[in-house]
C-alpha cells in the first residue's frame, strides 16, 4: 500500500594508492579521496558507544577503533548555524545564519560547489534546513491554512525559494527535506532534486530513506571515473521521537533508574575509554524544572522512560545507517580511499514541544490529532501521533559529562562527538586514538580541500573571496602537533557566547551574565570558575570576543560581498 505525500587533496601518496589498489580493486582509479560526511541531529555527546553510551552503535564504534576520535570538536550549538558553517567553512554569521532559520548566503560557496567545480561528483541525502521557512499564506505560521499544509492535507509544490535548494548549491543529486523538523513517518517538504515527492511506502521512516538513497548514490557514483562527495544529513535523533515499536522494545526498562544513574554509568565508561581522566569531575545535573527522577510521579517516570527508550532506538537506527553505507563503500571498492567523518550539529536537545504551528503539524494526513507534551501517555511515544522531545534532564545526561545542552555555548551545547576514518590517508598507526587539541566544523571544508589538492577560490560568482575561517586538520590527523597557541574560536548563538583559546575558555548563558572562565585541560566539564583567579585571562578573552562580535558582520560584508546578513 502506498501513502500519498504532498508533492512534496592533498593527493594521497603513491604508497597509499598502491595500498588501495591491493586492498580494494577499483578504488585506485580515483587519486583524490571520496568524502562521506555524516551528520546527526541533536545527538548527545555520550550517545555513541565509543563516547561512553550504552546504545548499540557497533558500526560507529568500529570506525572509531579503526580511525580517530576528537574529545573537543566544536559546532555552532544549533542545527542551521552548524550546517551552514560546516558546508561553507565560515562562521555562520558570514553566511546569513547569525540567527536560526535563514537562507544560506548565495555569495559564499559551499564545499559541494567548490568540489563540483573541480571534478567531483556531488550528492546529498537528508535534512537541508538552510532555506528560510515561510508561511503558506499571509495569515502566518499558526493559521489553519498553514497547518493544513504542514499536515500534508493541502498541496503546495514549493517549500522555499527554489534558488536556495541543495540542487542549486552544488549538489548534483539530492533527496531529502527542505525544512528542518518533520514527521519521520510522513515528512513535510520532501523533495527529489527540485521536485516534491508524491509517494512513500506505508512502512516509510525518514532515517531509512536517507540511508537507501545514500546507498544508491554511492553505487552510481562509484561507477563513474571522478571521486565523489556525499553529504548524509540525518534528522535523527532530533524530535519528534519517532521509531517503530519493535525498535523501541529492545530498550524497554533500560532507563527506569533515571537520568542521574545513566549519567553516572556513562561517565564511568568514558573514563575507561580514556576520553576523560580519573581526576575529571562530574558537575551537577541540569534538569530544568524537572528535579530528580525520584520526585516524578509513576506516570511521569513511565513517559520519560519511553522518551529515552525511543531516543536510543533512533540512535541505533542511525548507527545501522552508517553500517550500511560502509558496507556499500566496501562492496564497491571505495572504502579504503574514502574519508568518512561522523559528527553532530549540536548537543542533545532539552526541547519539549507543546503546540502545533510554524514547522509542527496539528494532524496526521488522515486527520488524527497529534499529541504534544502535556497530552502524551507513555504508550504514545514513538508513534506518528506523538510529537515528543526527551526534555532537559535526559538531554543533560545524553551530553555526559558536560553542562547544559543544545543552543548553549557551554560544552553540552557546542561540543560534538567526531569520528574520522580514512585508511588510505591515515594508515593504521593511529587506529583508535584521539586527536589532541580543539577543532571546529568550519575546519571541515579546508581539510577536505587539502586532501583533494584543491585551493579555496578567489572568486565565487561575481564576488571576491578571502578564504575560509577554518583551517585544515591534516597535521593533527597525521600525528603531528599543530600550533594552536594563537587560535581563538568564537561562539555566539542567541544569548549564549564563548571563546576558546588554547586551554582557556570563557562562556556565558546570556548577555546579562558575567563570563565564567575555565581551564579546559584540567577541567573539561566546566566545573570550576577561575574568573576571579585569572582576571587577566578573562579580560583578554572578553576583549577579543567583543572585537570579534563588533566586526564579524561588517568584516564579512567586506570579505564576501554579501552585505549584512538579512
Amino acid at each position: 500500500m502506498k501513502r500519498t505525500l504532498v508533492r512534496i587533496g592533498l593527493l594521497v601518496s603513491l604508497m597509499s594508492v598502491i595500498s588501495s589498489l591491493s586492498a580494494e580493486p577499483g578504488s585506485a582509479k580515483k587519486a583524490s579521496p571520496n568524502v562521506v560526511l555524516i551528520v546527526a541531529d541533536d545527538l548527545g555527546y555520550s550517545d555513541f558507544g565509543c563516547y561512553g553510551g550504552e546504545i548499540k552503535t557497533p558500526n560507529v564504534d568500529r570506525l572509531a577503533a579503526n580511525g580517530l576520535r576528537y574529545r573537543s570538536f566544536y559546532n555552532s550549538a544549533r542545527c542551521c548555524p552548524t550546517r551552514a558553517s560546516l558546508l561553507t567553512g565560515m562562521y555562520p554569521h558570514a553566511v546569513n545564519l547569525h540567527v536560526n532559520g535563514n537562507d544560506l548566503s548565495d555569495r559564499v560557496p559551499t564545499i559541494a560547489e567548490i568540489l563540483r567545480e573541480n571534478g567531483y561528483n556531488t550528492a546529498m541525502a537528508g535534512k537541508w534546513h538552510l532555506s528560510r521557512a515561510r508561511p503558506r499564506t499571509d495569515e502566518g505560521f499558526f493559521s489553519q491554512d498553514h497547518l493544513a499544509w504542514l499536515n500534508n492535507q493541502e498541496r503546495e509544490d514549493q517549500f522555499a525559494p527554489l534558488k536556495t535548494y541543495p540542487s542549486q548549491r552544488g549538489f548534483d543529486r539530492f533527496h531529502g527535506i527542505i525544512w528542518g523538523v518533520v514527521s519521520y513517518y510522513d515528512p513535510f517538504s520532501l523533495v527529489d532534486g527540485m521536485d516534491p515527492v508524491t509517494e512513500v511506502p506505508e512502512d516509510y521512516h525518514f532515517t531509512g530513506a536517507v540511508t537507501e538513497r545514500s546507498i544508491d548514490y554511492i553505487k552510481s557514483m562509484s561507477a563513474e571515473e571522478n571521486p565523489f562527495f556525499l553529504y548524509v544529513a540525518h534528522a535523527a535523533p532530533h524530535w519528534p521521537l519517532h521509531a517503530p515499536e519493535e525498535r523501541i522494545r529492545a530498550y524497554r526498562g533500560m532507563y527506569d533508574d533515571g537520568w542521574q544513574a545513566l549519567r553516572d554509568r556513562r561517565f564511568a565508561r568514558q573514563k575507561e575509554l580514556g576520553l576523560f581522566s580519573e581526576e575529571c569531575t562530574l558537575p551537577p545535573l541540569d534538569t530544568g524544572e524537572l528535579g530528580s527522577w525520584e520526585e516524578l510521579s509513576e506516570e511521569s517516570r513511565a513517559i520519560y522512560g519511553a522518551k529515552m527508550e525511543t531516543h536510543a532506538a533512533m540512535v541505533e537506527m542511525l548507527d545501522e545507517s552508517v553500517g550500511k553505507i560502509v558496507d556499500t563503500l566496501r562492496e564497491n571498492g571505495q572504502l579504503d580511499n574514502t574519508l568518512i567523518m561522523i559528527l553532530s550539529d549540536n548537543g542533545a536537545s532539552p526541547e519539549e514541544v507543546h503546540r502545533p504551528g510554524y514547522d509542527r503539524p496539528s494532524e496526521t494526513r488522515d486527520g488524527q490529532t497529534i499529541k504534544y507534551a502535556s497530552e502524551l501517555k507513555a504508550e504514545d511515544v514513538g508513534r506518528e501521533i506523538a510529537w515528543a522531545g526527551i526534555g532537559p534532564a535526559w538531554a543533560n545526561a545524553a551530553n555526559t559529562p558536560f553542562r547544559w545542552w543544545k543552543k548553549e555555548s557551554f560544552e553540552g551545547g557546542c561540543n560534538t562527538p567526531c569520528v574520522v576514518h580514512w585508511p588510505a590517508g591515515l594508515g593504521a598507526a593511529r587506529n583508535g586514538g584521539f586527536v589532541e587539541g580543539s577543532a571546529h566544523v568550519m575546519d571541515v571544508l579546508p581539510t577536505i580541500l587539502e586532501t583533494a589538492g584543491i585551493d579555496y577560490p578567489d572568486r565565487f560568482s561575481e564576488y571576491d573571496l578571502k578564504g575560509s575561517d577554518g583551517r585544515s586538520l591534516m597535521t593533527e590527523w597525521q600525528g603531528e602537533d599543530a600550533d594552536q597557541s594563537e587560535r581563538m574560536l568564537f561562539f555566539q548563538h542567541e544569548q549564549g557566547a564563548a571563546v576558546r583559546w588554547g586551554k582557556w575558555k570563557i562562556a556565558r548563558l546570556s548577555e546579562s551574565e558575567v563570563w565564567s572562565l575555565f581551564d579546559m585541560e584540567s577541567d573539561p566539564t566546566e566545573s570550576t570558575d577561575l574568573a576571579r583567579k585569572h582576571g587577566d585571562i578573562l579580560q583578554k578573552l572578553d576583549t577579543a570576543w567583543n572585537e570579534w562580535y563588533a566586526h564579524v558582520i561588517p568584516d564579512y560584508a567586506d570579505r564576501s560581498g554579501a552585505g549584512a546578513p538579512r
